[in-house]
């Protein structure tokens, strides 16, 4: 391998969705400060806060007297959340079988939340905490909205019904005691229903499974409602590595991982790629009492193009060995570029997708390998690993030049 010293600049910001800061959820008071007319957070198209928050609380009330009256409808909704189709416990509201979208869309409330909620999805957070037995002893399933327009860091509590149509107050303390689902907008998918997160040669998928969740089946198991709800799927179907590693002849320039069935490449290596070998969150201040796994991601801008990078197998504040590939370029091509053009900006984010339209800040310069140094945007990658430390110390990476076929 050849060691490559070359100055990128490292504009890094590390966005979380879970330091829940003290202080009530402020209501809205009008259409018009919660409308934010150019977010593409939730949809590419610009969106009334207002409308989604006040559409997700009718659906909400709605779907607890729904979901409670018809254990055929939770049956199929725990079913379908517990295949995970983009890694985490959720499903889109589209996902669910025809006839059931049939039934339920006759209902006004149900209509009003799919026009006004983009990418409408219905999350349980805590699942395998329960069994709908022990949610039928508890008094029933709660359902919870998303309160959007607020940032997710600013959110102490959430607002359920129950049954009855009776508020309940979910709070972080009180979270994993409580039995329920929240409907929000889906952080995972783009527009059209497909995973931000692309397969082998930059292929599109609807799930982590590649099939379209819409197809998973529905337990037929008689003994369903005993069962820890992420056991409900009928079926454990293989999983698409999604991630683009490092080394993968088609995962290139961002693109997806994938690999094997191909013979390995011989003579000399022609390109190189700005890898993260390990990446290690050290706060768990994300996506966490009511949102489940957070969505990290890394944003890779300069002479080798823009890619973004998903980061969403990183799901706690441990270290973890990922070598992800962040972007690849041709030496020949690198080593003919004048020192002034090998610039690159790289940004580490996670996504707040219901929060106004913007992340959470947490890292913008680095302390390279030893944190005795002074803390800097402007690094030097060499062709092996080296830590490079967040100043705050909310993230470290090791980066590095990686020579490819």
């Amino acid at each position: 391998m050849k060691t490559y010293l070359i100055t990128l600049t490292l504009l890094s910001t590390f966005f979380f969705i879970g330091c829940k800061k003290d202080g009530p959820i402020e209501p809205p008071t009008s259409a018009e400060n919660l409308q934010h007319s150019q977010s593409t957070s939730l949809s590419k198209n610009s969106y009334n806060y207002l409308q989604a928050r006040n559409s997700a609380a009718t659906l909400a009330k709605k779907l607890a007297h729904e979901l409670n009256a018809d254990e055929n409808l939770r049956k199929e909704v725990f079913s379908k959340i517990a295949y995970k189709f983009d890694g985490d416990k959720d499903i889109l509201f589209s996902h669910l079988n025809n006839s059931t979208l049939a039934k339920l869309q006759l209902h006004a409330e149900v209509r009003n939340a799919v026009t006004n909620v983009p990418k409408l999805q219905i999350m349980m957070p805590f699942m395998e905490k329960w069994t709908d037995n022990s949610i039928t002893n508890y008094g029933g399933l709660i359902v919870a909205y998303y309160p959007f327009g607020t940032k997710d860091k600013d959110i102490t509590q959430l607002v359920g019904y129950d049954k009855n149509g009776n508020e309940v107050i979910i709070t972080r303390e009180t979270a994993p005691t409580i039995p329920y689902i929240i409907v929000r907008n889906n952080e995972r998918t783009d527009d059209d229903g497909y995973l931000n997160t692309v397969g082998k040669n930059g292929q599109k998928l609807k799930s982590i499974h590649n099939i379209n969740p819409k197809d998973y089946e529905v337990t037929n198991d008689v003994n369903w409602k005993t069962k820890e709800l992420t056991k409900t799927k009928k079926n454990n179907l293989p999983i698409t590595n999604l991630m683009p590693s490092a080394e993968d002849e088609d995962g290139g320039g961002g693109g997806g991982g994938g690999g094997g069935g191909t013979p390995a490449p011989t003579g000399p290596k022609t390109r190189m790629q700005l890898t993260v070998g390990r990446f290690h969150v050290l706060t768990d201040s994300w996506d966490g009492w009511f949102e489940g796994d957070p969505e990290f991601f890394i944003d890779i801008n300069g002479f080798c193009g823009f890619y973004r990078i998903s980061f969403n197998d990183v799901t706690d504040c441990n270290e973890h060995l990922v070598n992800r590939a962040l972007c690849t370029v041709n030496i020949a091509d690198y080593a003919a570029l004048p020192p002034s053009v090998r610039v690159i900006t790289l940004k580490v984010m996670e996504q707040d997708g219901g929060g106004g339209g913007s992340d959470d800040f947490i890292e913008d310069t680095w302390r390279y390998a030893d944190l005795s140094n002074s803390a800097q945007t402007s690094l030097t990658f060499p062709g092996s690993p080296v830590w490079y430390y967040g100043n705050t110390r909310q993230c470290d990476i090791t980066a590095y030049w990686l020579d490819v076929y």
